[in-house]
């Protein structure tokens, strides 16, 4: 990890170091292709008598998952925060009305709100501790807390931050009240995001706010930073716009060559991973949607081709081997939950979940993790969302059982011929819209491992 109070002798030295540890730290690597096809497991409630449903907030590397249970009926209803790993659900025992689990720590325990206190918390399989008294409430959104224990995230338009030994720092309160809205921490403490909606902005607990990029005319923004203090900015002049990182050192901050160009420059956002691939997003001057990647290994900005009839896209993350996911509107105002990457282009989920056909409203990510795992919304029902964890399906793997045998063999025998998208995802496993030699020479490439 590079520390920014690491010792530099010019800013522009401190950009070259960081460009070349990038390059020994975190060697650049073509992103994997995408998943076929997943494999689907229901995030339940596990007691019958109550609203069965878990909402799922955060997702990490092994597989854990935290978020809220619903408890009850009508007037009744409450929420409770709980854990999930492996099928297994942890509900934390509470004194209700309204707690809720938002963002996993490094020890596998959470942090999340109470309404009922009007606290940030910290829960464990326990219970809850009270951490800081915080305006809070259903808007309130924190992003993942890092393995040094710095906490961010925004109530509405007000950004705040918190830490075992620095307290709870609302963001807007020392400057004014115009909005401050947090984007990403790092493990060093330093924050970014976007001071009243048009200038970047960094942030460090005894050191206040501050430019990143103030030689920058227009609007600029920050997305992210990472642990090599690269704060990675887009920054709109004219009809256009750019993506680069500035990056910290103790005598300043450098600002790095562009890396991005939108020729459009409308509602743009991006996202970087610590590897340092890219994904933006952005609109014509008609509103028309576009998204572009660049992987860290290449120099090319790779336009992704979106579906004819998209009328918007979001993109919610990229994981740490290059997937980006999120969530598609069509011209029916139809979200689509989707994942992409460089080498794979877009895929649609909705039709890619064994032993499911597809279904409206189905698939939408809220997190995902570096194997491909993600946790999506996958059906409506009287106005309570279903989720669940899906994970890339194990090649020749047609039923979804984890295991290639014989069943899978006579699955794709059964289903031999045509196999269209609307069909139950499944046997083609491929997914070219026929089932047959391809497919029936995966699963015995792979049978019996």
């Amino acid at each position: 990890m590079l520390h920014l109070r690491q010792p530099t002798q010019c800013p522009a030295f401190f950009g070259a170091l960081a460009l070349t540890t990038v390059a020994v730290a975190s060697p650049p690597t073509t992103p994997p292709p995408l998943a076929p096809r997943y494999v689907v497991t229901a995030i339940e409630h596990p007691e019958p008598n109550t609203v069965r449903t878990i909402v799922p907030w955060d997702l990490n590397n092994d597989g854990r998952v935290t978020g809220f249970a619903f408890h009850g009926y009508g007037i009744d209803l409450t929420r409770q925060p709980c854990f999930w790993q492996d099928g297994v659900v942890e509900l934390v025992p509470v004194d209700w009305d309204y707690t809720e689990s938002r963002c996993l720590a490094a020890d596998g325990t959470a942090f999340g709100i109470d309404l009922t206190s009007e606290a940030l918390v910290h829960v464990t399989p326990d219970g809850i501790a009270p951490i800081a008294a915080a305006p809070v409430g259903y808007s309130t959104m924190l992003h993942p807390a890092t393995a040094s224990g710095w906490v961010v995230g925004n109530h509405y338009d007000d950004g705040f931050t918190w830490h075992p030994d620095a307290g709870y720092t609302a963001l807007s309160t020392p400057f004014s009240s115009n909005p401050v809205t947090v984007a990403d921490v790092n493990e060093a403490g330093v924050a970014v995001g976007t001071f009243d909606y048009s200038r970047a902005f960094m942030w460090r607990h005894g050191e206040g706010r501050t430019d990143p990029a103030p030689e920058l005319s227009g609007e600029t923004h920050a997305w992210s930073i990472d642990e090599l203090g690269r704060v990675l900015l887009s920054h709109q002049q004219s009809a256009a716009a750019f993506v680069r990182y500035a990056y910290l050192g103790d005598d300043g901050v450098t600002l790095g060559p562009v890396l991005m160009t939108f020729p459009y420059g409308q509602g743009v956002e991006a996202r970087a991973n610590e590897a340092g691939d890219l994904v933006g997003t952005w609109a014509s001057g008609s509103g028309t949607p576009y998204m572009a990647m660049r992987a860290a290994a290449g120099s090319e900005l790779v336009e992704i081709a979106l579906p004819p009839d998209t009328i918007a896209v979001d993109v919610y993350g990229l994981t740490e081997a290059g997937m980006a996911y999120g969530l598609i509107m069509n011209s029916e105002y139809e979200p689509e939950g989707f994942a992409a990457s460089v080498t794979g282009g877009l895929s649609i989920l909705n039709h890619r979940f064994i032993g499911h056909e597809p279904l409206w409203f189905y698939g939408v990510p809220r997190d995902a993790n570096a194997s491909g795992a993600m946790v999506i919304t996958y059906a409506h029902n009287n106005s309570y969302s279903h989720w669940a964890m899906i994970e890339p399906a194990r090649s020749g793997d047609v039923d979804g059982d984890g295991e290639i045998d014989v069943s899978d063999v006579l699955g794709v025998v059964d289903a031999w011929g045509p196999w269209p998208s609307g069909s139950v995802c499944g046997p083609d496993l491929d997914m070219d819209g026929v089932v047959g030699v391809v497919d029936l020479l995966e699963v015995l490439a792979a049978f019996g491992r």
